[in-house]
């Protein structure tokens, strides 16, 4: 598959997306637009929420963890 190197993306001006959630957030909670948009207290609650959410999968052990670091 084809892929534009760092360099290339940075020549172009093309920004990569969040790999996760908890990257998303903190991108979130720098936009000006969606707060104006949603209003301060909604934005807010909305950032808590995806925080709380995130930090609910990152505790959770899965299946493959299991299988290869404890070895059942």
């Amino acid at each position: 598959m084809w892929q534009l190197s760092d360099e290339e993306r940075a020549a172009i001006g093309l920004e990569t997306l969040p790999a996760n959630l908890g990257e998303a957030v903190l991108e979130l909670e720098k936009s000006e637009t969606l707060k104006a948009a949603l209003g301060d207290h909604i934005f807010h609650h909305f950032v808590e929420a995806k925080k709380a959410e995130w930090g609910e999968y990152v505790a959770q052990v899965s299946q493959w963890e299991i299988d290869n670091y404890i070895g059942y």
